[in-house]
């Protein structure tokens, strides 16, 4: 595979191109779904503080996406939730996995956000936790799929600073 060049927001009209990438996460996703929660997802409209980015190789194939948005948290505050993201396993899977969280820390810096929050199978939480990431501990509610949150912050130092240990 090429390697990744650029990681940028998906527009409105390029959503069919990562279909094949979500059917990877969901077999029995229909385009016509696909369409509908991609196009709303990616509108750049404000106040929407939500959008997905796909990985790029030099060669112009998506070959890895998350979708996301700000959301305000009780315990954490300003958090950027990530509830899809898959990256091709293929040759570049891992540097295009790791591209992705790197591109996630720094949309959460830019955002104002104090966290990230992803769903994430549980072969990619270790990513997570080796980008310099704080995890913030909380049970798994599902042993598929594990809703995973850590620290924007440098420190971590700053994980005991959160309200109720969270």
């Amino acid at each position: 595979m090429s390697p990744i060049v650029r990681i940028e927001p998906l527009e409105p009209e390029q959503v069919e191109l990562a279909f094949p990438l979500a059917r990877i996460m969901a077999a029995e996703l229909t385009l016509e779904r696909w369409r509908g929660f991609a196009r709303a997802l990616a509108d750049p409209r404000p106040p929407h503080r939500h959008g997905i980015m796909g990985a790029w190789s030099s060669a112009g194939y998506l070959q890895g996406m998350f979708g996301y948005r700000v959301i305000p948290d009780l315990w954490l505050g300003r958090v950027l939730q990530i509830d899809t993201m898959i990256a091709l396993g293929v040759g570049g899977g891992g540097r295009t996995s790791a591209a992705l969280v790197d591109a996630a820390r720094a949309l959460a810096g830019s955002e104002g956000c104090v966290a990230m929050r992803a769903l994430v199978p549980p072969e990619l939480a270790p990513l997570f936790d080796r980008r310099d990431l704080v995890p913030v501990p909380r049970p798994p509610e599902d042993t598929r799929m594990l809703w995973r949150s850590w620290l924007v912050a440098q420190e971590s130092d700053a994980a005991d600073s959160t309200p109720g240990g969270h």
